[in-house]
């Protein structure tokens, strides 16, 4: 159905029956892959346009003129589309010509569509679509440029390297994100603190676990939440949408977005201390990455000489006495 050159893109022909907007399945009982997908996506293609201005309420008539989509390709690809490009197309031939220019400027950037063309979205067929947008988050959100590949091994991969110290196996994009601990792990993670219970969590508590991780993420992390508790708890996870949601834990790692270490000093040595004797004071130091960080103490005495301590801290909260 539609592919690119790796083989991992690929997906198998899906059903070109027409789904309406209702099937978004907002605060419904409505909810399958389809809607969860529905909305995920969405939400990922208005971020992906928002500087370009433009919001689309859904993906069935999204596309319908082309003009969105090569919008769209052009703000992800950072190629600037050379055909004409038609900004309000009136006849369906205008809308066939857009939508035909943006397939070719996705196969121009390594995509092979097969059965797929530009009356697929001039005639909106939704699951179609949502194979396409599928490749584009894909290839764009998800595959690091220096990628071996196998993208979705790879955020698999760092999912598991950052809930190793919890104690929790991440084997799937599904069934393992069923409970809600491993996103309060991911959270943790990047900003220590967030969820300090992480360890005492249960797995019953799935709802609650769930809607903790989505809130802290937003707040504490700036991840949109773009999936509902619902989708994680009432259904199997769609393994797509999960895909899309965490790779965002990932670049607000890569970014930096987490919550800083932060260092802080007490105990008598610090108020009372004789020359040439030991004295006693702690360091307490949490925030993301402590385990990696080493922490300097300058000590000046009374003639202004100083002794610098290099510390490593090990452990994500840890006290340790000088």
């Amino acid at each position: 159905f539609f592919s690119t050159q790796t083989k991992e893109n690929s997906l198998d022909t899906m059903s070109r029956k027409s789904l309406k907007v209702s099937d978004l399945g907002y605060g419904t009982d409505t909810r399958d892959w389809v809607s969860v997908q529905h909305r995920t996506f969405t939400f990922w293609v208005n971020q992906a346009l928002a500087n370009r201005g433009i919001q689309v309420s859904n993906l069935e008539d999204a596309f319908q003129t082309g003009y969105n989509l090569i919008m769209l390709v052009e703000e992800l690809s950072g190629r600037k589309l050379r055909q004409k490009v038609v900004d309000k197309p009136k006849s369906k031939f205008e809308k066939l010509q857009n939508c035909s220019n943006a397939i070719k400027f996705l196969e121009s950037d390594g995509f092979k569509l097969v059965a797929f063309g530009p009356e697929d979205l001039v005639e909106p067929k939704l699951k179609l679509i949502l194979g396409m947008v599928w490749l584009l988050i894909l290839r764009y959100q998800i595959q690091k440029t220096n990628s071996s590949g196998n993208a979705k091994g790879e955020l698999l991969s760092w999912i598991q390297q950052q809930v190793k110290p919890y104690n929790l196996t991440v084997t799937n994009f599904t069934t393992s994100f069923a409970d809600g601990r491993v996103l309060c792990a991911l959270v943790e993670s990047l900003a220590p603190g967030t969820i300090s219970d992480i360890n005492s969590l249960s797995p019953d508590n799935k709802k609650q676990n769930t809607e903790r991780a989505l809130k802290a993420a937003q707040q504490e992390l700036s991840i949109p939440a773009m999936m509902e508790v619902e989708d994680f708890v009432d259904m199997e996870p769609d393994e797509l949408s999960v895909m899309t949601y965490v790779s965002y834990y990932r670049n607000a790692a890569d970014k930096g977005v987490t919550k800083k270490a932060t260092v802080s000093a007490s105990g008598a040595g610090l108020n009372k201390a004789t020359a040439g004797q030991q004295t006693t004071f702690n360091l307490s130091a949490i925030g993301s990455g402590v385990s990696r960080e080493k922490i300097t103490v300058k000590i000046v005495n009374a003639d202004n000489a100083s002794e610098v301590i290099e510390s490593t801290i090990a452990g994500r909260k840890t006290n340790r006495a000088f």
